[in-house]
């Protein structure tokens, strides 16, 4: 079969034309069976030329960009991603303690997790970040410790509230509501459907989790959408 040549139609133009009019079909009600990614032919590009609010996708997961100038543990600059949707749903720590650094959930996405979204990057692009463990009424009593993925503070989280999209469930931050030394052990922050930050305990079994990660600024990825929010 010959290719078909239409003058001053090129490659890239004629793509765009049929992925507009596949959407158009699907804007219609009409059925399809094209990949749009397919013809839209999405390119790797370099995470660290991507803008905050960029949804991209490595590890099997797709990722919101919040920063792409995040300190790192190496006194160097990574990019801070968070998970775009609730990935699973686990206890923040088996006993009940609001201490990140100590919690049984903190084991398992430095561990096992953290191990499985390595290797389907093909080789080790994550980069170690420290995290503030202050409680959200301002004590610092649990200090800081480094982690390779983990879960956004509430400061984090009000920080880089514009380019974060809401979730179908409240999920974990990992900042303590208080500590031991104010009798609120046991309470831990989270973001609730609208938003909006509230508590929760820390053995609630079923709480959701939305993982953040730091990636070196030359990890190669593919795009799934701009950001679009309004300011």
């Amino acid at each position: 079969m010959k290719g078909l040549f239409i003058p001053g139609i090129t490659t890239e133009l004629f793509k765009g034309m049929c992925t507009e009019s596949v959407k158009a079909l699907m804007a219609e009600g009409i059925t399809y069976d094209v990949d749009i990614s397919g013809i839209e032919g999405r390119k790797l590009v370099e995470i660290k030329n991507l803008a905050p609010g960029t949804i991209v996708e490595f590890g099997g997961t797709q990722w919101e960009i919040l920063d792409n100038h995040f300190p790192t543990a190496l006194l160097s600059e990574g990019v801070f991603c968070l998970a775009k949707d609730v990935l699973f749903k686990k206890a923040f720590d088996e006993k009940n303690c609001n201490n990140w650094r100590i919690s049984t959930f903190r084991d398992y996405l430095n561990g096992d997790f953290k191990n499985n979204i390595a290797a389907k990057i093909c080789e080790n692009m994550l980069l170690p970040f420290d995290r503030d463990l202050t409680s959200d009424d301002g004590l610092k009593d649990y200090g800081k410790c480094i982690d390779y993925v983990s879960l956004i503070s509430s400061n984090e989280y009000r920080k880089y509230r514009h380019y974060i999209n809401g979730k179908s469930d409240w999920w974990l931050t990992l900042t303590g509501w208080s500590t031991l030394r104010s009798s609120f052990s046991h309470y831990v922050q989270f973001v609730n459907t609208s938003g909006s930050l509230g508590v929760g305990i820390a053995l609630k079994e079923h709480a959701a989790v939305v993982p953040v990660l730091c990636v070196y600024p030359t990890l190669k990825i593919r795009v799934v959408s701009d950001f679009y929010k309004s300011e």
